[in-house]
């Protein structure tokens, strides 16, 4: 008897907590609004060599900013919809853009990487446009110290925190928005 085994898809469930920014908090009352699609996005993906992947990547991206948001600001909430919201200062809207990752049998490294690339809408509570810009992000983790679907749910970590850490940055060198807080 010949039995055979095949595999399935390697199921990637990236984590939801990330370290809350080590800064000032700025006074306002920001919101975060995400589309259903951005909540809950899956990455699918069939590659040569590695198989089929299935990535969990919508509420991991989610808790990110929404954890950024609470240490950046005094107040921060969640917004549904498309309405305005008179009651804040500052709306943020995520757009993911794109995702890509990478395993070892692809780039012939000891390391499975992930990028992101977002698209960041800044709104006042009117739902006037403040300012936009992109953000991207990568992260990576070594093959040998993780499995495959672990290595690359770190990676992915990783690279939500690089995230973070970008929106961070940029955000205190936007000059608009300091100022649109600020007041």
């Amino acid at each position: 008897m010949l039995l055979m085994v095949g595999c399935g898809p390697k199921s990637v469930q990236v984590g939801q907590e990330f370290p809350v920014p080590v800064m000032q908090k700025k006074d306002a009352r920001v919101a975060l609004r995400v589309s259903a699609a951005f909540a809950n996005y899956r990455h699918s993906e069939e590659l040569e060599g590695a198989g089929r992947w299935d990535i969990a990547i919508g509420q991991a991206n989610t808790a990110m900013f929404s954890q950024l948001l609470d240490g950046m600001f005094t107040q921060s909430e969640r917004l549904e919809g498309e309405q305005p919201a008179p009651e804040v200062d500052l709306v943020v809207t995520p757009e993911l853009v794109d995702f890509q990752f990478s395993t070892p049998e692809l780039s012939f490294t000891e390391f499975y990487e992930a990028w992101f690339k977002y698209q960041l809408r800044f709104h006042d509570g009117q739902g006037t446009l403040l300012s936009e810009w992109p953000l991207t992000a990568y992260g990576r983790s070594e093959a040998r110290f993780l499995g495959g679907s672990d290595a690359l749910r770190d990676a992915t970590e990783m690279a939500l925190r690089d995230a973070a850490a970008g929106f961070a940055v940029r955000f205190a060198r936007d000059a608009a928005l300091q100022s649109h807080v600020e007041r």
